[in-house]
């Protein structure tokens, strides 16, 4: 990632040393071990590698300036430089991040945005299954992440133009309770099979459908279901004060689901153990 507080001097060290690299990589003779077009090649590599550690120039020239020394110097030819850059799998990339910031940049996302809220009004319903439908159409021709890195963007847009006070992706460590973590749940439900579980001796609320569970094959599927399925926080916690719950305690550091439990339900008591 390029750096935006690299000093000038940084920035002239970096460019000075990627000089002297190519610059040496030209006037050494090639040998039978490694030709003058394979040393000119290395001293290039070498010197996009500093170019981009000490983000001396933009990543955008680093990465064109560096083809055209090696077809300026001898080292190859246009065709096989170029090549690459007409690869089917680099337009695709170029597509998946690119579409999002055209439809938030240009008046296009705002015409579909337009459009769709005009179908869903008020009913986020209606705009979830949009988004649903949408995603599943893409996903059958694109793989899972760059379809979620696509219609990221068009989210934002969209919760945006429909007067969201704030929109911003979650910094977070994996992407938990989503179908991503498909492969992860596969292991889970592998060592849970394996573990013997007895039945609880007062209900167990699971996040999962946010009910009270008693049997432990239900608690064992249910803790499987867990890691690809959404959060039923505020449903937990609302069926068990509906159950007769008004005393929770948080078990561990900060106060988190303390804050969120007292949103739910302002009449709860809440303490902390840590």
């Amino acid at each position: 990632m390029e750096s935006t507080n690299v000093t000038l001097r940084q920035r002239l060290i970096g460019i000075a040393i990627a000089l002297v690299l190519i610059v040496g990589a030209c006037l050494i003779p090639g040998s039978e071990a490694l030709g003058r077009e394979g040393i000119i090649t290395l001293g290039a590599l070498l010197a996009l590698a500093v170019l981009w550690a000490t983000s001396a120039l933009p990543i955008g020239i680093i990465a064109l300036l560096i083809p055209v020394l090696l077809i300026v110097l001898g080292a190859a030819d246009a065709k096989s430089v170029f090549s690459g850059y007409a690869a089917t799998p680099l337009f695709f990339i170029v597509a998946v991040f690119a579409l999002p910031v055209i439809m938030q940049k240009t008046k296009w996302g705002l015409r579909l945005i337009n459009v769709l809220l005009k179908w869903t009004g008020s009913d986020s319903r209606k705009l979830v299954l949009g988004f649903m439908i949408a995603t599943t159409l893409v996903s059958t021709v694109m793989s899972d992440v760059p379809t979620t890195v696509l219609f990221l963007g068009f989210a934002l847009t969209i919760l945006k133009a429909a007067g969201a006070k704030r929109a911003l992706p979650l910094k977070v460590g994996g992407a938990f309770h989503s179908p991503l973590m498909q492969p992860a749940k596969d292991e889970l439900q592998a060592a849970i099979e394996q573990t013997v579980f007895s039945a609880p001796k007062c209900p167990v609320y699971q996040n999962v459908d946010g009910k009270p569970h008693t049997d432990a094959e239900e608690i064992k599927a249910n803790l499987i279901a867990q890691l690809t399925s959404s959060v039923r926080w505020t449903s937990s916690v609302q069926n068990m004060i509906a159950d007769g719950a008004d005393d929770f305690t948080e078990c561990g550091p900060g106060k988190a689901l303390q804050g969120m439990i007292g949103r739910i339900d302002k009449n709860v008591k809440v303490a902390g153990i840590q």
